[in-house]
């Protein structure tokens, strides 16, 4: 990620007023697939304000939550404080982050597209771990050239995680989603070797 990348969620984050983070629920993928994460240890890719973050932790998981604004990671540590979570986060670019191996019992990624962390990901769980992912795809209705390069292909995500056991994978709008009007790829995998 560019350090203008860096600053442009610095910025976004600053503009949110004290005691809303996070300002949105966790995501329905997430709250649909839930059942299958396992309590174990967890993390959470591009976490943002950590709604997602948070959510496992209430739940039982030991969550490891990544991204590369500061500024988040302080809102979302207050928050895990306040209502008496515990989270471990990191402030990082995930572009110079190598993730353990084999240290993992899910990872989610949601609206955060970052393709070579694809074989980190796939390295980084044990077997039986579960990915839950979620992120935008390209629009059909649109010129190729206008498809900006952090969306997937059309069944890209599925070609990267299709040779685990896909539990569900859905491509399209998603009317519970908060970006229903936006085609979304979302799968819920578990690794199997």
């Amino acid at each position: 990620m560019t350090r203008v990348e860096q600053e442009k969620w610095q910025a976004r984050y600053a503009e949110l007023p004290s005691g809303q983070f996070p300002p949105k629920p966790p995501a329905r993928w997430l709250r649909r697939w839930s059942r299958v994460v396992p309590r174990g240890r967890v993390v959470d890719l591009g976490m943002g304000l950590g709604a997602n973050a948070l959510y496992l932790a209430a739940r039982g998981a030991s969550v490891l939550g990544i991204d590369i604004s500061e500024r988040a990671a302080r809102a979302l540590s207050q928050t895990a404080l306040n209502r008496g979570l515990r989270l471990d986060l990191i402030v990082a670019d995930l572009d110079d982050f190598p993730l353990p191996v084999k240290r993992f019992d899910a990872a989610i990624c949601f609206f955060y597209l970052n393709r070579p962390l694809f074989p980190q990901i796939r390295n980084s769980l044990k077997p039986g771990g579960v990915i839950l992912m979620e992120s935008f795809v390209t629009d059909p209705q649109r010129p190729k050239k206008d498809q900006p390069r952090y969306r997937l292909a059309e069944k890209e995500l599925l070609a990267a995680f299709g040779d685990w056991e896909v539990l569900d994978y859905a491509e399209g709008t998603c009317p519970e989603s908060p970006h229903s009007q936006a085609a979304t790829a979302r799968i819920c995998a578990r690794k199997t070797e």
